[in-house]
């Protein structure tokens, strides 16, 4: 099963400018089909469909901001670190100097 992973052409958001065409057809459609926008809308808000009225109501005016009310009182819970021994396990790795910001530039 080697070789299924990676990128693939294709995945992912589309593209800016995809999106846009795809608002375009939409918007040449509506106005095709009902004369403009306004009344592309004012005809599903007739409909008496409530999905199609909250359709209108959040594309037009916004959706309103959720609430949560949350409680974050917790019993925070300790736990103790202990220090392995040094078993050699990182002698390969060379220590960094530290940097001397002391010293002037040479020019």
């Amino acid at each position: 099963m080697a070789g299924t992973g990676g990128a693939r052409p294709g995945a992912g958001r589309p593209k800016k400018a995809f999106e846009l065409d795809v608002r375009n057809i939409a918007i040449k459609a509506i106005e095709e089909y009902y004369g403009s926008i306004h009344n592309g809308f004012v005809t599903l808000l007739n409909s008496k469909e409530p999905t199609l009225i909250k359709f209108c109501w959040e594309h037009g005016v916004g959706k309103p901001t959720d609430m949560i009310q949350m409680n974050v009182e917790q019993d925070i819970k300790t736990f103790q670190v202990i220090q392995l021994p040094d078993n050699g396990r990182d002698n390969f790795i060379e220590p960094i100097e530290p940097i001397d910001e002391t010293n002037e530039p040479i020019a």
